[in-house]
Formats: structure tokens, C-alpha cells, sequence
């Protein structure tokens, strides 16, 4: 699905939609960003000129409740996960991650241009550094 979704739409379309999810995600209007960013790159959630989306605003994908009290930031999931980890571990682990992340061509241009900080980087060291707890 996601190569016929990277073969189908070009970058600014798969950046714009995914800072939409981003945005609601961060709102925390979302609880499933994951499929929350499927829908809206299967049905263009971009900004439309007088400011509204297609995003659905009032419910979530697939009829799902709004979570409940405050989520963790991947920013504190990722300390959590390396708190035990010495500086030297940590630089090793990180340099395994981006070895693998430079293989994925669309995260490699988000890389290249939106940086390590960047929330969907981030989403992805997060998931990498659970995969190996």
C-alpha cells in the first residue's frame, strides 16, 4: 500500500498530509496516528485555499473514542527508553537507526529535509527503539 501510495502522489502531497496528521496528533484530537495517516493520504486531508480540510474533525477514523487524560510525548518515550543507555550505546544504536531509515527513500528525504527532530523521524526512532526492548 505504501508504494502504490509513493508511486501515486509526489512529496509536497505526502509531507502536506502528513503535517496535517502531525498537527492533530499533536492536539491530541487523534488517537491513531497511524491510521489516521492512511486515511488521510488515501483522501487528501491538505489544507484546502480558504483554510478548511477534508479531514473529518468531530470523529476519528474507524469510530474510535478519543483517548483518555494525557499521552506520553515520543520525546519522553524515547527518554525512557534510553535512560540506561551510556552515551557511547546510544551513539551506536542511533547509527544503526539511520543506516536503516537511509534504506526507506521517503523517510530518507524527510531526513534530508526536515532533520532528526523532525516528529515523524521521531515517531520512527521511537518505534525502532522499542522494537529492540
Amino acid at each position: 500500500m505504501i508504494a502504490q501510495l509513493k508511486n501515486k502522489h509526489d512529496l509536497e502531497y505526502l509531507l502536506a498530509n502528513t503535517e496535517v496528521v502531525l498537527e492533530q496528533t499533536q492536539k491530541q484530537t487523534i488517537s491513531n496516528p497511524t491510521g489516521y495517516l492512511l486515511k488521510a493520504l488515501q483522501n487528501d486531508y491538505r489544507p484546502l485555499q480558504n483554510g478548511d480540510t477534508n479531514a473529518p474533525i468531530d470523529r476519528l477514523p474507524h469510530g474510535e473514542e478519543q483517548a483518555q487524560g494525557p499521552e506520553v510525548s515520543i520525546q519522553d518515550q524515547i527518554a525512557q527508553l534510553t535512560k540506561t543507555l551510556d552515551a557511547e550505546e546510544l551513539s551506536i544504536i542511533q547509527q544503526s537507526f539511520l543506516m536503516e531509515l537511509s534504506t526507506k527513500e521517503f523517510m530518507k528525504k524527510v531526513l534530508d529535509s526536515k532533520g532528526f527532530d523532525h516528529p515523524i523521524i521521531q515517531g520512527q526512532w521511537l518505534k525502532y527503539l522499542q522494537d529492540l526492548a
